[in-house]
């Protein structure tokens, strides 16, 4: 559709106002809310740094991580 930005592969999202807690998220998962669209580079990166990843998604998986 013209206009309508791809879904990102990967994204990062905060869980809420006021919280500093993030989570990598599948681009197409439901739970992430809004998020900053991320490389599979950067989300593994992300995920190596201890970044949470959703449980819904478990993003985790599909980036060889566990």
């Amino acid at each position: 559709m013209p206009g309508r930005e791809p879904t990102p592969a990967w994204g990062i999202s905060s869980s809420g106002i006021g919280s500093s807690a993030v989570e990598i998220h599948r681009g197409d998962c439901f739970a992430g809310g809004a998020m900053q669209p991320l490389s599979a580079e950067r989300a593994r990166a992300e995920l190596a740094d201890e970044v949470q990843f959703c449980g819904v998604c478990r993003p985790g998986r599909a980036l060889n991580r566990s």
